[in-house]
Protein backbone atom coordinates (compact mmCIF):
# COMPACT_ATOMS: atom_id res chain seq x y z
CA UNK A 1 0.00 0.00 0.00
CA UNK A 2 2.52 2.39 1.02
CA UNK A 3 4.69 1.84 -2.40
CA UNK A 4 1.35 2.16 -4.27
CA UNK A 5 0.91 5.86 -2.57
CA UNK A 6 4.87 6.51 -3.39
CA UNK A 7 3.91 5.70 -7.01
CA UNK A 8 0.81 7.96 -7.33
CA UNK A 9 3.24 10.89 -5.62
CA UNK A 10 6.01 10.46 -8.20
CA UNK A 11 3.75 9.49 -11.01
CA UNK A 12 1.92 13.79 -9.99
CA UNK A 13 4.85 14.61 -9.51
CA UNK A 14 6.46 13.98 -12.69
CA UNK A 15 3.60 15.22 -14.32
CA UNK A 16 3.78 18.83 -12.73
CA UNK A 17 7.78 18.70 -13.58
CA UNK A 18 6.31 17.44 -17.36
CA UNK A 19 3.85 20.34 -17.23
CA UNK A 20 6.07 22.88 -16.12
CA UNK A 21 8.66 22.19 -18.41
CA UNK A 22 6.57 21.87 -21.59
CA UNK A 23 5.24 25.60 -20.48
CA UNK A 24 9.54 26.45 -20.13
CA UNK A 25 9.67 24.83 -23.64
CA UNK A 26 6.50 26.72 -24.99
CA UNK A 27 7.87 30.27 -23.17
CA UNK A 28 11.15 29.53 -24.92
CA UNK A 29 9.36 28.55 -28.15
CA UNK A 30 7.84 31.95 -27.75
CA UNK A 31 10.58 33.92 -26.64
CA UNK A 32 12.55 32.49 -30.14
CA UNK A 33 9.39 33.33 -32.24
CA UNK A 34 9.46 36.83 -31.07
CA UNK A 35 13.32 37.13 -31.32
CA UNK A 36 13.21 35.79 -34.55
CA UNK A 37 10.25 38.36 -35.66
CA UNK A 38 12.28 41.47 -33.77
CA UNK A 39 15.62 40.36 -35.83
CA UNK A 40 13.19 40.19 -39.49
CA UNK A 41 11.60 43.30 -38.75
CA UNK A 42 14.99 44.87 -37.50
CA UNK A 43 16.69 43.86 -40.77
CA UNK A 44 14.26 45.01 -42.80
CA UNK A 45 14.08 48.50 -41.53
CA UNK A 46 18.10 48.75 -41.92
CA UNK A 47 17.42 47.44 -45.55
CA UNK A 48 14.94 49.78 -45.82
CA UNK A 49 16.80 52.62 -44.42
CA UNK A 50 20.12 51.54 -46.46
CA UNK A 51 17.94 52.03 -49.58
CA UNK A 52 16.67 55.51 -48.15
CA UNK A 53 20.38 56.17 -47.70
CA UNK A 54 21.53 55.39 -51.24
CA UNK A 55 18.72 56.78 -52.87
CA UNK A 56 19.51 60.37 -51.07
CA UNK A 57 22.82 59.99 -52.45
CA UNK A 58 22.08 59.14 -56.01
CA UNK A 59 19.62 62.57 -55.55
CA UNK A 60 22.21 64.23 -54.08
CA UNK A 61 25.06 62.92 -56.41
CA UNK A 62 22.61 64.40 -59.35
CA UNK A 63 22.20 68.03 -57.22
CA UNK A 64 26.06 68.10 -57.50
CA UNK A 65 26.69 67.33 -60.90
CA UNK A 66 23.65 69.39 -62.04
CA UNK A 67 25.21 72.29 -59.55
CA UNK A 68 28.69 71.71 -61.30
CA UNK A 69 27.65 71.32 -65.17
CA UNK A 70 25.79 74.60 -64.14
CA UNK A 71 28.66 76.35 -63.07
CA UNK A 72 31.06 75.14 -66.14
CA UNK A 73 28.47 76.47 -68.55
CA UNK A 74 28.34 80.09 -66.24
CA UNK A 75 31.87 80.13 -66.31
CA UNK A 76 32.13 79.25 -70.08
CA UNK A 77 29.46 82.39 -71.24
CA UNK A 78 31.06 84.66 -68.74
CA UNK A 79 34.69 83.34 -70.44
CA UNK A 80 32.87 84.09 -73.61
CA UNK A 81 31.62 87.13 -72.77
CA UNK A 82 34.94 88.35 -71.50
CA UNK A 83 36.58 87.61 -74.82
CA UNK A 84 33.33 88.90 -76.81
CA UNK A 85 33.99 92.49 -75.35
CA UNK A 86 37.82 92.31 -74.99
CA UNK A 87 38.38 91.43 -79.11
CA UNK A 88 36.04 93.84 -79.56
CA UNK A 89 38.05 96.49 -77.52
CA UNK A 90 41.03 95.07 -78.86
CA UNK A 91 39.93 95.62 -82.91
CA UNK A 92 38.65 99.25 -81.78
CA UNK A 93 42.00 100.27 -80.08
CA UNK A 94 43.79 99.04 -83.18
CA UNK A 95 41.28 100.66 -85.67
CA UNK A 96 41.52 103.93 -83.72
CA UNK A 97 45.45 103.88 -83.74
CA UNK A 98 45.99 102.41 -87.43
CA UNK A 99 44.03 105.69 -88.10
CA UNK A 100 45.36 108.19 -85.79
CA UNK A 101 48.85 106.70 -87.35
CA UNK A 102 47.75 107.28 -90.72
CA UNK A 103 46.88 111.13 -89.88
CA UNK A 104 49.85 111.49 -88.08
CA UNK A 105 52.17 110.32 -90.95
CA UNK A 106 49.85 112.08 -93.39
CA UNK A 107 50.39 115.43 -91.95
CA UNK A 108 54.19 114.59 -91.35
CA UNK A 109 54.43 113.62 -95.30
CA UNK A 110 52.40 116.67 -95.80
CA UNK A 111 54.73 119.03 -93.52
CA UNK A 112 57.77 117.70 -94.57
CA UNK A 113 57.01 117.56 -98.78
CA UNK A 114 55.97 121.67 -97.70
CA UNK A 115 59.29 121.90 -96.07
CA UNK A 116 61.05 119.67 -98.55
CA UNK A 117 59.40 121.77 -101.69
CA UNK A 118 60.95 124.92 -99.60
CA UNK A 119 64.04 123.74 -99.55
CA UNK A 120 64.49 122.46 -103.01
CA UNK A 121 63.56 126.19 -103.91
CA UNK A 122 66.38 127.44 -101.44
CA UNK A 123 68.51 125.00 -103.22
CA UNK A 124 67.52 125.48 -106.93
CA UNK A 125 68.66 129.75 -105.82
CA UNK A 126 71.79 128.94 -104.10
CA UNK A 127 72.85 125.39 -105.89
CA UNK A 128 73.23 123.62 -102.66
CA UNK A 129 71.01 121.97 -99.95
CA UNK A 130 70.88 124.90 -97.26
CA UNK A 131 73.65 123.84 -94.35
CA UNK A 132 71.01 125.00 -91.61
CA UNK A 133 68.64 121.70 -92.13
CA UNK A 134 69.21 117.98 -91.45
CA UNK A 135 69.03 116.64 -95.03
CA UNK A 136 66.94 113.22 -93.42
CA UNK A 137 63.90 115.25 -91.40
CA UNK A 138 64.07 118.88 -92.78
CA UNK A 139 64.45 120.37 -89.77
CA UNK A 140 66.30 123.14 -88.79
CA UNK A 141 69.40 122.45 -86.55
CA UNK A 142 69.20 124.65 -82.90
CA UNK A 143 70.78 124.07 -79.72
CA UNK A 144 67.78 124.80 -78.16
CA UNK A 145 66.53 121.79 -78.61
CA UNK A 146 68.60 118.85 -77.66
CA UNK A 147 67.02 116.48 -80.58
CA UNK A 148 67.91 119.46 -83.32
CA UNK A 149 71.72 119.83 -82.43
CA UNK A 150 74.12 119.21 -85.36
CA UNK A 151 75.70 115.79 -84.68
CA UNK A 152 79.13 114.94 -86.93
CA UNK A 153 79.02 111.07 -88.06
CA UNK A 154 82.21 108.92 -88.38
CA UNK A 155 82.41 109.41 -91.78
CA UNK A 156 82.02 112.95 -91.46
CA UNK A 157 78.49 113.87 -92.81
CA UNK A 158 76.35 115.82 -90.50
CA UNK A 159 72.92 115.22 -89.03
CA UNK A 160 70.65 116.02 -86.31
CA UNK A 161 70.48 113.57 -82.97
CA UNK A 162 67.43 112.74 -83.35
CA UNK A 163 67.94 111.60 -86.66
CA UNK A 164 71.23 110.09 -85.60
CA UNK A 165 69.30 108.05 -82.60
CA UNK A 166 66.98 106.27 -84.59
CA UNK A 167 70.32 104.83 -87.11
CA UNK A 168 72.03 103.31 -84.05
CA UNK A 169 72.89 99.90 -84.99
CA UNK A 170 74.80 96.84 -82.85
CA UNK A 171 78.35 96.50 -83.74
CA UNK A 172 79.20 93.78 -81.74
CA UNK A 173 78.47 92.24 -78.28
CA UNK A 174 78.80 95.39 -76.25
CA UNK A 175 79.01 98.03 -78.63
CA UNK A 176 77.00 100.08 -80.58
CA UNK A 177 77.90 102.38 -83.96
CA UNK A 178 75.32 104.73 -86.16
CA UNK A 179 74.85 103.82 -89.81
CA UNK A 180 75.02 106.81 -91.83
CA UNK A 181 72.44 107.31 -93.81
CA UNK A 182 74.48 108.49 -97.01
CA UNK A 183 77.55 105.77 -96.85
CA UNK A 184 76.58 103.44 -95.02
CA UNK A 185 79.44 103.44 -92.82
CA UNK A 186 79.10 103.00 -89.13
CA UNK A 187 81.33 104.17 -86.63
CA UNK A 188 81.23 103.89 -82.92
CA UNK A 189 84.75 105.96 -82.30
CA UNK A 190 82.59 108.98 -81.26
CA UNK A 191 80.18 107.40 -79.45
CA UNK A 192 80.49 108.13 -75.60
CA UNK A 193 80.40 104.70 -74.21
CA UNK A 194 79.21 103.77 -70.44
CA UNK A 195 76.16 106.15 -70.71
CA UNK A 196 72.34 105.25 -71.53
CA UNK A 197 72.73 107.91 -73.96
CA UNK A 198 75.00 108.28 -76.72
CA UNK A 199 75.97 111.08 -78.15
CA UNK A 200 78.15 111.78 -81.41
CA UNK A 201 79.98 114.99 -81.03
CA UNK A 202 78.51 118.58 -81.81
CA UNK A 203 78.90 119.94 -85.17
CA UNK A 204 80.24 123.85 -83.54
CA UNK A 205 80.77 125.05 -87.01
CA UNK A 206 77.38 124.29 -88.65
CA UNK A 207 75.97 125.35 -84.82
CA UNK A 208 77.19 128.48 -84.55
CA UNK A 209 76.71 129.61 -88.26
CA UNK A 210 72.62 128.64 -87.78
CA UNK A 211 72.84 131.27 -84.66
Amino acid sequence: MMRRKNHFAFKRKASRLLIQKNKEIRHLKTRLETEKRNQKIQHLQKQRREAELIQQGEEYKKQLLEAHQLKIKQGDEAIDRISHNFLESWNKAQEHIKIEYERLVDQRYKFSDAKREKLLEVMKKNGRFPWQYCPICYEKYTERDDVRTPRVLACGHTICEDCASKMVVSTGTHTKGVQCPFDRKVGNEFLQKNQEKYKLPLNYVVLDMCL
